[in-house]
Protein backbone atom coordinates (compact mmCIF):
# COMPACT_ATOMS: atom_id res chain seq x y z
CA UNK A 1 0.00 0.00 0.00
CA UNK A 2 2.86 2.39 0.81
CA UNK A 3 4.47 1.60 -2.53
CA UNK A 4 1.24 2.39 -4.42
CA UNK A 5 0.81 5.66 -2.50
CA UNK A 6 4.39 6.65 -3.30
CA UNK A 7 3.84 5.97 -6.99
CA UNK A 8 0.63 8.02 -7.00
CA UNK A 9 2.34 10.93 -5.24
CA UNK A 10 5.32 10.81 -7.60
CA UNK A 11 3.00 10.71 -10.62
CA UNK A 12 1.08 13.70 -9.26
CA UNK A 13 4.30 15.67 -8.79
CA UNK A 14 5.39 14.91 -12.35
CA UNK A 15 2.00 15.90 -13.74
CA UNK A 16 2.04 19.14 -11.75
CA UNK A 17 5.44 20.11 -13.14
CA UNK A 18 4.31 19.26 -16.67
CA UNK A 19 1.45 21.78 -16.50
CA UNK A 20 3.42 24.50 -14.72
CA UNK A 21 2.92 27.90 -16.26
CA UNK A 22 5.11 30.88 -16.95
CA UNK A 23 4.28 34.33 -15.61
CA UNK A 24 5.21 37.70 -17.09
CA UNK A 25 5.51 41.22 -15.71
CA UNK A 26 5.80 44.29 -17.93
CA UNK A 27 8.45 46.70 -16.58
CA UNK A 28 9.35 50.38 -17.10
CA UNK A 29 13.09 49.91 -17.71
CA UNK A 30 15.11 47.77 -20.14
CA UNK A 31 16.46 45.47 -17.40
CA UNK A 32 13.22 44.21 -15.79
CA UNK A 33 14.03 45.93 -12.49
CA UNK A 34 11.88 49.10 -12.25
CA UNK A 35 8.14 49.63 -12.19
CA UNK A 36 7.17 46.04 -12.93
CA UNK A 37 3.42 45.44 -12.99
CA UNK A 38 1.48 42.48 -11.68
CA UNK A 39 2.22 38.98 -12.91
CA UNK A 40 0.07 37.56 -15.68
CA UNK A 41 0.04 34.00 -16.96
CA UNK A 42 1.34 33.62 -20.50
CA UNK A 43 -1.24 30.85 -20.91
CA UNK A 44 -3.97 33.50 -20.80
CA UNK A 45 -4.33 35.05 -24.27
CA UNK A 46 -6.38 38.01 -23.03
CA UNK A 47 -5.50 41.49 -24.27
CA UNK A 48 -3.05 43.35 -22.00
CA UNK A 49 -3.53 47.10 -22.40
CA UNK A 50 -0.89 49.64 -21.42
CA UNK A 51 -3.33 52.36 -20.29
CA UNK A 52 -2.62 53.63 -16.78
CA UNK A 53 1.00 52.47 -16.55
CA UNK A 54 2.23 56.02 -17.12
CA UNK A 55 4.66 55.09 -19.86
CA UNK A 56 5.09 52.28 -22.36
CA UNK A 57 6.69 49.10 -21.07
CA UNK A 58 10.37 48.70 -21.86
CA UNK A 59 10.82 45.04 -20.94
CA UNK A 60 9.04 41.86 -19.87
CA UNK A 61 10.23 39.81 -16.89
CA UNK A 62 9.41 36.10 -16.99
CA UNK A 63 9.42 33.78 -14.00
CA UNK A 64 8.54 30.15 -13.35
CA UNK A 65 9.49 29.46 -16.95
CA UNK A 66 8.41 26.14 -18.40
CA UNK A 67 9.40 24.63 -21.71
CA UNK A 68 6.26 25.52 -23.66
CA UNK A 69 6.45 27.77 -26.66
CA UNK A 70 4.66 31.11 -26.36
CA UNK A 71 4.83 34.10 -28.70
CA UNK A 72 4.29 37.75 -27.72
CA UNK A 73 2.11 39.71 -30.14
CA UNK A 74 2.11 43.52 -30.01
CA UNK A 75 -0.58 45.82 -31.39
CA UNK A 76 -0.60 49.53 -32.12
CA UNK A 77 -4.13 49.95 -30.74
CA UNK A 78 -5.63 49.12 -27.35
CA UNK A 79 -7.76 46.19 -28.56
CA UNK A 80 -5.27 43.49 -29.65
CA UNK A 81 -7.23 43.33 -32.91
CA UNK A 82 -4.25 42.68 -35.17
CA UNK A 83 -0.53 41.88 -35.18
CA UNK A 84 1.77 44.86 -35.62
CA UNK A 85 4.81 42.90 -34.43
CA UNK A 86 5.42 39.40 -33.13
CA UNK A 87 8.31 38.04 -31.09
CA UNK A 88 8.11 34.28 -31.79
CA UNK A 89 8.76 31.58 -29.20
CA UNK A 90 9.62 34.09 -26.47
CA UNK A 91 9.15 31.73 -23.50
CA UNK A 92 10.86 28.74 -25.13
CA UNK A 93 13.83 30.95 -26.03
CA UNK A 94 14.11 32.35 -22.51
CA UNK A 95 13.80 28.98 -20.77
CA UNK A 96 17.47 28.33 -21.41
CA UNK A 97 18.79 31.86 -21.06
CA UNK A 98 17.85 35.21 -19.52
CA UNK A 99 14.44 35.77 -17.95
CA UNK A 100 14.19 39.39 -19.17
CA UNK A 101 13.05 40.39 -22.65
CA UNK A 102 14.12 43.89 -23.66
CA UNK A 103 11.32 45.31 -25.81
CA UNK A 104 13.51 47.03 -28.36
CA UNK A 105 11.91 49.29 -30.94
CA UNK A 106 9.39 49.12 -32.47
CA UNK A 107 7.65 47.54 -29.46
CA UNK A 108 7.99 50.61 -27.22
CA UNK A 109 5.24 52.39 -29.13
CA UNK A 110 2.66 49.63 -28.97
CA UNK A 111 -0.46 49.95 -26.83
CA UNK A 112 -1.48 46.34 -26.22
CA UNK A 113 0.02 42.89 -26.04
CA UNK A 114 -1.17 39.29 -25.91
CA UNK A 115 0.55 35.98 -25.44
CA UNK A 116 -0.25 33.13 -27.82
CA UNK A 117 0.52 29.48 -27.12
CA UNK A 118 2.25 28.30 -30.29
CA UNK A 119 1.20 24.67 -29.81
CA UNK A 120 -2.51 25.52 -29.38
CA UNK A 121 -3.06 28.64 -31.48
CA UNK A 122 -0.26 28.56 -34.04
CA UNK A 123 1.72 31.56 -32.79
CA UNK A 124 2.60 34.53 -34.98
CA UNK A 125 0.69 35.34 -38.14
CA UNK A 126 2.58 34.57 -41.33
CA UNK A 127 2.05 38.22 -42.27
CA UNK A 128 4.58 40.42 -40.46
CA UNK A 129 2.05 43.24 -39.99
CA UNK A 130 -1.70 42.62 -40.10
CA UNK A 131 -2.58 46.10 -38.78
CA UNK A 132 -2.28 47.82 -42.15
CA UNK A 133 -5.99 47.37 -42.89
CA UNK A 134 -5.67 44.36 -45.17
CA UNK A 135 -6.04 41.74 -42.42
CA UNK A 136 -7.77 42.43 -39.10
Amino acid sequence: MVKVTSIILASGALFHSAVATTYAQFCNDNNCEEGCGGSVSVDNSACLVENGRGRPSQSVKFHDTNFGSVSLIATNNDQCSCQAFCYPHVVKALATSNDCLDLKDPLHNFKSFRFVNVDLAGGCSTDENTCDGSVQ
